[in-house]
């Protein structure tokens, strides 16, 4: 049976990204290494330059490697993207 969703809301922003709840499975690196620039981002004042391109691109690569990580080994997280493991 799949997971819901992981869903994290901070107190800066209502928009959810993907992560693992406290009841939920543990985080990976991978993930812990993206949440700590994200909750640094959030903190900023919401006019400050960039600030929404960092979310965005923080977000979206959180996302990716969660998925990446749901995966399991030797299958495509991302069907429809070009397969960057192989040598061409």
């Amino acid at each position: 049976m799949p997971e819901a969703p992981r869903v994290l809301h901070t107190a800066a922003d209502t928009s959810p990204c993907r992560t693992a709840p406290s009841t939920g499975p543990a985080w990976s690196r991978s993930e812990i290494g993206l949440l700590r620039p994200l909750a640094s981002i959030e903190e900023r004042p919401a006019g400050s330059i960039g600030r929404e391109n960092q979310l965005r691109h923080t977000r979206a690569r959180l996302e990716n490697v969660t998925v990446a990580l749901e995966k399991l080994p030797g299958t495509r997280p991302f069907p429809d993207g070009a397969d960057l493991s192989q040598v061409t």
